[in-house]
């Protein structure tokens, strides 16, 4: 049979290897906790590999804690692609808590949930048909589901949030989101199928080609995301085209800016200005001004300008002008009066609304 465990190693020490030498100081942020939920993955293969060569049974809390971190590091890893900043989180590592007093109290001989002796899980069906991997009480195996289930669903509110926020216009967040669903999806299929293993063990439910399909399932899940590491050539860089390093928070940040912008179309309005914008999207005037620059190189005023000439020109190209004035169309635009108007007009468009009107015939 193939060497699972050994070609799991494998794929997980190239693939941090990899994502070590490609971190700087651009996206070290997210990066490391990329790191840090591959190095976690590998720590429980080696577990399982050392259980399969040395005929050795592991014990499940070792196991099953590298497994919390590794939800945990998924979750900070995800997170670090929301505007915001996340302080320290105490509902990522309570879990951790009691799942490691439950441990303690097993070794004396009490239990927090359920009553049980001695049990094992079985990954052998890969390996040889004669030896057990991983042992623990039922109380053990119990709360691992239970912490199992309570990440699945902080992870997934999370997911969506993430989703929503990034942009998929640009190639580099279209392979990044296409990523982040490729990794939820394989922490989704091996928890559950985890999950299902651990309560047909705490219930003795000789589920036999139940608990084998679920152990292929968990496997088959893991190579894919090594296999798929290909998208990370796409979301671990970002550089701007003058070559100044941009992280993936800039840009997942400038993006929601930009889509708050589109969305409310506050620069219709002259009155409003730039702290209007900061209000929307809870980002400080100073860090917009800041991000405008970096990927316009130009001042909030002519950002606002810029998109209130694409408005006039996209109303130019639907008729406005053939049934009202140009005046009108600098006051629809977002301009108080037509001189700041037409020389917007000039500067983005190296002409005027009438000589853009005539390009277009």
């Amino acid at each position: 049979m193939v060497d699972l465990p050994s070609l799991s190693v494998l794929f997980l020490v190239i693939t941090i290897i990899y994502l070590i030498n490609k971190r700087d100081n651009s996206n070290k942020y997210h990066l490391n906790y990329l790191i840090l939920f591959f190095a976690a993955l590998l720590v429980d293969a080696v577990l399982l590999a050392y259980s399969h060569y040395a005929s050795s049974k592991i014990n499940f809390y070792w196991f099953y804690i590298f497994r919390i971190l590794h939800y945990i590091f998924f979750y900070k890893y995800i997170a670090a692609f929301l505007l915001k900043k996340r302080n320290k989180n105490i509902y990522l590592y309570l879990p951790l808590l009691v799942f490691s007093m439950v441990y303690i109290y097993g070794l004396n001989g009490y239990y927090l949930f359920i009553p049980g002796k001695l049990n094992y899980e079985d990954y052998s069906a890969f390996y040889s048909f004669n030896s057990n991997s991983l042992f623990g009480k039922n109380d053990l195996f119990l709360a691992g589901t239970l912490v199992s289930t309570y990440f699945l669903f902080i992870i997934y509110f999370l997911y969506q949030k993430v989703l929503f926020k990034l942009d998929t216009s640009k190639k580099r967040l279209k392979y990044l989101k296409q990523w982040i669903v490729l990794l939820f999806s394989y922490l989704t299929i091996t928890l559950i199928a985890a999950n299902i293993n651990n309560i047909a063990l705490i219930f003795n439910l000789d589920f036999k080609i139940l608990i084998v399909v679920n152990n292929l399932i968990i496997v088959v899940s893991t190579l894919t995301i090594l296999f798929f590491t290909r998208y990370l050539e796409f979301v671990i860089e970002v550089k701007n085209e003058e070559g100044k390093s941009i992280t993936i928070e800039d840009e997942n940040m400038y993006l929601y800016i930009l889509k708050s912008l589109n969305k409310t179309k506050m620069y219709l309005n002259p009155a409003k200005k730039l702290s209007h914008l900061a209000t929307t999207t809870k980002i400080s005037s100073k860090v917009i001004t800041e991000l405008i620059y970096k990927f316009e190189s130009i001042s909030s005023h002519n950002f606002l300008n810029k998109h209130r000439i694409e408005y006039a020109k996209q109303k130019i190209k639907e008729g406005y002008l053939s049934l009202y004035s140009i005046e009108a169309l600098c006051i629809v635009s977002g301009f108080k009066s037509t001189q700041p108007f037409y020389i917007a007009f000039k500067k983005f468009e190296g002409k005027t609304p009438t000589e853009y009107l005539n390009s277009l015939k």
